[in-house]
């Protein structure tokens, strides 16, 4: 298993993707996605509080 990009990197494919396309389609993304990490608006790093909160009640997407 690969490590997990850190903020910055995924920044940069965010980037990339808003300019060129992730290649995904949407038969793709089905199925029940746990929310494990949050990421505030223009934060570098994840919120520690926020994914707790979002684990503890079972967020889902």
């Amino acid at each position: 298993m690969s490590a997990l990009p850190t903020g910055a990197e995924l920044l940069a494919l965010e980037r990339q993707v808003r300019r060129r396309g992730s290649g995904l389609e949407a038969p793709q993304l089905l199925g029940c996605w746990r929310l494990d990490q949050v990421w505030p608006k223009g934060s570098p790093r994840p919120s520690a509080f926020s994914g707790a909160l979002l684990r503890a009640v079972q967020a889902r997407l």
